[in-house]
Parts: C-alpha cells; sequence; structure tokens
C-alpha cells in the first residue's frame, strides 16, 4: 500500500516478523548482532543513570547542607528544570560531537518521566 502511494517500499507485518526472527537467531545489523546492540544501548542507558543520580544526590546534599549554596544555585536549577529534554541534543552535539558520551550526556540530562494522573 505505502508503495502505490509514496512510492517507497514499507515491509509488511510478515516481513518485519520474519527479520526478527532472523534478528533473535543471530543475523546481524551492522556487523552486531541483536543482543551485542541491546546490550551497548543498556549500557549507555545505565551509565547516564548512575552518573545522573551520584551528581543529583551529591548536589542535593550540598544544598541541603549549605544554605547560600542553595540560594545561589536554586534559581539556576528552576530555570534548567523548565528546559525540554529534545532541546539538549543540539547543545549535547556542540559539546561531545556524535558518539557515546553525547548519547550519556542526554541520558544523564533528561527530566524523569512524570506519572499521568
Amino acid at each position: 500500500m505505502a508503495t502505490h502511494v509514496r512510492g517507497v517500499p514499507f515491509p509488511t507485518p510478515l516481513s518485519t516478523a520474519i527479520r526478527l526472527g532472523s534478528l533473535l537467531a543471530g543475523a546481524t545489523i551492522l556487523d552486531h548482532s541483536l543482543f551485542r546492540h541491546t546490550f551497548g544501548s543498556l549500557l549507555r542507558w545505565s551509565s547516564g543513570f548512575v552518573v545522573a543520580t551520584l551528581t543529583g544526590i551529591a548536589f542535593g546534599i550540598a544544598m541541603g547542607r549549605n544554605r547560600i549554596l542553595s540560594r545561589i544555585t536554586r534559581p539556576g536549577v528552576y530555570v534548567l528544570q523548565l528546559v525540554p529534554g529534545l532541546a539538549w541534543i543540539p547543545v549535547a552535539l556542540l559539546l561531545f560531537g556524535v558518539g557515546e558520551r553525547t548519547t550519556a550526556f542526554m541520558i544523564c540530562g533528561s527530566p524523569p518521566s512524570r506519572p499521568s494522573s
């Protein structure tokens, strides 16, 4: 259907399921298995999460113990909370270029998701 509308081949559900099966069986994407790509993604996510957690806890304790530091840094924290996560992508690319550090920075800097009520 999509080929007729846009002229671009679009995979069918059956071809997608077959490709998924071959990837789970060990076929490669860009010279690595699906499991290697998944492990790399989990490693980037966990490194960003650990850095964000340790930084947040240390900064929170420092702000809680030092009233002057809290008064000085609180406006900056409030302003940075207003910036959407996607807006940090150009900043990360300028600071780190394209690569693993950029991805870890984006994970570290993205705000936690809030549960819907």
